[in-house]
């Protein structure tokens, strides 16, 4: 039992390590009123590595983390994060093109998807969000979506090599990815 929380337990610290980074990196661009949005690269990984009841609560603890760093509405990353992790994994089973590209344009899609979800949430429940400026938003899920793709091979293949190394078996197997 306690080797079956290996994988859990050191996925979430490489997710709290990576967040802090876009964090740091976030607090540095914002002086050019740009904002890096990533919450399409934590769900996935917990999606693949994880079991399903695992893989929600790591990504309920992921996404309300998220929603301190955003600001955004307490409970909607805390929310949405979960509901991504079903669908990946949904999706990994229905699937039977495993590429790692797909994976990776799944969740820009699923990044982008969220942003404008998030979007429209803010708008309803503030109308002087009227005054938003969108060309800002477009700019900040461009970039967020081109730094999006390298971190999501990235992330994955250092959670699967870190877990292997800590726990001294295969976490998954060639063929699935």
């Amino acid at each position: 039992m306690k080797n079956r929380n290996i994988p859990f337990f050191i996925l979430l610290l490489i997710n709290i390590f990576v967040l802090s980074l876009i964090s740091l990196v976030n607090s540095e661009l914002s002086r050019w009123g740009i904002s890096i949005f990533l919450p399409g690269l934590f769900f996935l990984s917990s999606s693949i590595l994880l079991n399903w009841w695992q893989g929600i609560l790591g990504c309920t603890i992921i996404g309300l983390f998220l929603d301190s760093v955003y600001h955004t509405p307490f409970g909607f990353l805390g929310f949405t994060l979960p509901l991504l992790c079903l669908a990946g994994k949904r999706w990994l089973k229905n699937t039977s093109n495993n590429r790692p590209w797909r994976s990776v344009l799944f969740q820009v899609i699923t990044n982008m998807g969220t942003a404008f979800f998030l979007l429209a949430v803010l708008f309803i429940q503030d109308l002087s969000f009227n005054k938003f400026n969108f060309t800002r938003l477009i700019t900040d899920l461009v970039l967020s979506s081109i730094l999006l793709i390298p971190l999501c091979f990235w992330l994955l293949e250092f959670t699967i090599i870190v877990i292997e190394k800590v726990s001294g078996k295969n976490v998954i197997k060639e063929d699935e990815l």
